[in-house]
């Protein structure tokens, strides 16, 4: 166990390197997806446009040599331009399925909430179950599948309200915000001639993925922990300026980010701290506030306020009975 913990460490590592190199000023970013990477989970990505949040789903693609779709929502697509279509060929006299480009390994869509309500309801299948259904027949999507989405703010024009359902597939949401200017001046130099992410090149297998995946969910986790995190979740609901809270589902998805972090600090068991770099991302999509349109609070600020009401349980049964320190 603790030789595959140091190699799925070594490929989050060489992954995240390669993606840094382009995306540059953006670590924690970076670091977050590939954290969702590992814990096989969805990605929000948020942010004003030109900051690079197709760079970061494009980069994370080739830096893993893994299948790459885009898919741009419009008011017009449909949900056969995203699951695909069985289609007549006139050689065989037969129906044959045609794959849309949900069914890859990383997938970007882009601008999600500009798509109709109706287009939405075809991603939740493939969110959830990795796969989606055509005609009554199941199509897997290929693993790992991992969907990177990118969404406008709700005042822009053309934009539909994202359900919560759709919202709470994604395990965490990531936020990317105009660079410094000394890391600007490095973006504008290194792009003069070409651009970074023409050269970026596959750093690590879709097999030492795998291997990596596996790794994180055989991460020790406490039954303490397992409690703190529910607790966190329960005072998230709870929370006088939360109008909806989070599900089991928002459990789930820090429990598994908790171990990704684990991972990237080279251990094979999972903390309270785990917990606590990891919650904020976790839940930021996942809970509906009263008063935040009026700028009465901010949800990074409620998210804190959580963190301050739940106490860490500190305790000895933290580690596996077979490590030391």
């Amino acid at each position: 166990m603790e030789t595959d913990i140091r190699r799925a460490n070594q490929v989050a590592r060489k992954v995240i390197d390669n993606i840094s190199g382009v995306l540059i000023g953006d670590e924690p970013a970076v670091r977050l997806v590939v954290m969702g990477l590992l814990a096989s989970g969805h990605v929000m990505v948020e942010g004003p446009p030109g900051v690079g949040k197709t760079v970061l789903a494009k980069s994370l693609a080739r830096s893993i040599d893994a299948r790459f779709q885009r898919i741009q929502c419009t008011a017009d697509l449909l949900p056969s331009d995203i699951t695909g279509t069985n289609v007549f060929d006139q050689r065989d006299r037969d129906f044959h399925f045609r794959p849309g480009p949900i069914l890859s390994q990383i997938v970007l869509i882009d601008e999600i909430n500009r798509a109709s309500p109706r287009t939405q309801s075809a991603f939740l299948e493939s969110l959830d179950e990795h796969q989606v259904t055509v005609d009554g027949v199941g199509h897997p999507v290929p693993e790992p599948f991992v969907v990177i989405a990118t969404r406008n703010p709700g005042r822009h024009a053309g934009t539909f309200p994202l359900p919560d359902t759709e919202l709470d597939r994604f395990t965490v949401t990531i936020k990317l915000h105009y660079p410094y200017p000394h890391d600007e001046s490095a973006i504008a130099n290194r792009q003069l001639v070409i651009h970074p992410l023409d050269e970026i090149g596959p750093v690590v297998s879709i097999e030492d993925v795998r291997q990596a995946q596996n790794a994180v969910r055989h991460v020790f986790i406490d039954p303490t922990v397992v409690e703190y995190v529910v607790a966190l979740i329960g005072a998230a609901r709870s929370h006088p300026s939360v109008a909806t809270g989070p599900s089991t589902r928002a459990t789930m998805a820090a429990i598994n980010m908790a171990r990704a972090h684990a991972v990237l600090a080279d251990r094979d068991f999972t903390t309270p701290d785990d917990v606590r770099a990891v919650i904020a991302p976790v839940l930021a999509h996942r809970v509906t506030e009263e008063g935040v349109s009026d700028g009465l609070l901010d949800i990074n600020e409620i998210v804190s306020d959580l963190i301050r009401q739940v106490p860490i349980e500190r305790t000895n049964q933290t580690m596996p009975d077979n490590t030391t320190t």
